[in-house]
């Protein structure tokens, strides 16, 4: 028994407690997607992968999932991404179905935000240079696109989508050396971003979208939001422009820097113009913190929400990040090995069902409904006109 056992005797009772909610609720998932699996053994390998995601330390590779599931071979695990007969994409639409069964929330947000997966090689498929801040250095890297739904309680992994940067984008032969599909005209952050909004939002009661850092500056994907008539938060920098009421356009700093009589609080917005038919807003958000810089978020509301809603929405904003960090630690969300377009898509599918099992309560403050509020709700029409 180890020392923090005896020095709290519980620890380990609580520990097979969360175990065994957490083993209860893979069966439950397991159960609901088994029938996208045609055959009787990736049926039955799909258990075992999700349990080794759940179960195994470090690395959760081909082999330690495979010696966790008792197989001398890692070859299973690697067919079950690459070749078994199943679809990731529908097990992806159980997962939503799931989360509305048992997670939905009137009061709940779909937070969209790009992704960096450093550590790939360039047959990786997507994988292209790109500079990390964190490294200081140029490294070959993949960017995907994660949505999560944060309600009151928690915050789920609901859907990705790989970006194709250059030359992934046009290089055929590159295409077909990670298995990328002819057809897939796969396009940037901003419009897999769309892509998601409009695909869970068809199937889960959202009241906001909320942009994280990544994607938040974007203006046509803004805008796209604000003619659908959508509720969002956005976080930007401070040298995104907004539209202002006498047709100017100017930076957040600048904006926050004239709104004078704000200066000493800690959470401030600033009503920049009203939207068309005058029922909603465009609003700055501005948090103030001592001795950092100040962070901006470009809100578009219906008019008579608070500023209080409107901070309870931007501290959601890092949903996505915070949603995939936990994931990378607790099931292993960016261990693959596998470099194709199908077995990428396969392993994240299958990290999210482990981490919507597995995820533990996430403190979100609950945010009480005000006027003007509805579900968002897109047709595939307007998502296609982004």
């Amino acid at each position: 028994m180890t020392t923090e056992a005896i020095l709290d005797p519980w620890s380990s009772v609580e520990d097979l407690a969360q175990s065994q909610e957490t083993a209860d609720e893979l069966d439950l998932l397991h159960a609901r997607v088994a029938h996208r699996f045609g055959r009787p053994e990736p049926r039955r390998r799909a258990l075992a992968y999700l349990r080794g995601l759940v179960s195994v330390d470090g690395a959760r590779h081909g082999q330690a999932l495979a010696a966790a599931a008792g197989e001398s071979s890692p070859d299973g695990m690697q067919r079950l991404l690459t070749a078994a007969g199943w679809d990731a994409d529908l097990v992806r639409d159980d997962l939503l179905g799931y989360v509305r069964q048992r997670h939905v929330h009137a009061a709940a947000a779909l937070v969209v935000d790009e992704v960096v997966l450093p550590g790939r090689g360039p047959r990786f498929a997507g994988a292209a240079p790109r500079y990390l801040a964190e490294s200081g250095r140029v490294e070959s890297c993949q960017v995907a696109v994660f949505a999560a739904y944060a309600t009151g309680e928690r915050s789920i992994l609901v859907d990705r989508e790989l970006c194709l940067p250059s030359p992934w984008d046009t290089d055929r032969r590159l295409r077909r050396s990670a298995g990328v599909p002819d057809d897939q005209e796969q396009g940037g952050s901003r419009e897999l971003a769309a892509e998601l909004v409009a695909r869970a939002t068809r199937r889960l009661p959202v009241r906001w979208i909320l942009l994280g850092p990544a994607l938040g500056a974007d203006d046509r994907l803004r805008a796209w939001l604000a003619r659908n008539d959508v509720a969002f938060v956005a976080r930007i920098g401070p040298g995104t422009t907004i539209g202002t009421t006498i047709g100017r356009r100017v930076t957040a700093a600048a904006l926050a820097a004239a709104d004078s009589q704000r200066g000493g609080e800690a959470w401030a917005q600033i009503r920049v113009r009203p939207s068309r038919g005058g029922r909603w807003d465009h609003r700055l958000l501005l948090r103030r913190r001592p001795q950092s810089e100040p962070l901006f978020y470009a809100c578009h509301v219906p008019r008579g929400t608070s500023l209080n809603e409107l901070v309870d929405a931007a501290r959601r904003t890092g949903a996505v990040r915070d949603g995939v960090r936990r994931a990378r630690a607790t099931v292993g969300l960016d261990s693959y090995r596998v470099r194709s377009w199908t077995g990428w898509y396969r392993h994240m599918t299958l990290a999210m069902l482990a981490a919507a099992a597995s995820g533990s309560p996430v403190a979100i403050s609950p945010v009480a409904t005000g006027s003007g509020w509805g579900e968002v709700r897109f047709s595939a029409e307007s998502a296609a006109r982004r």
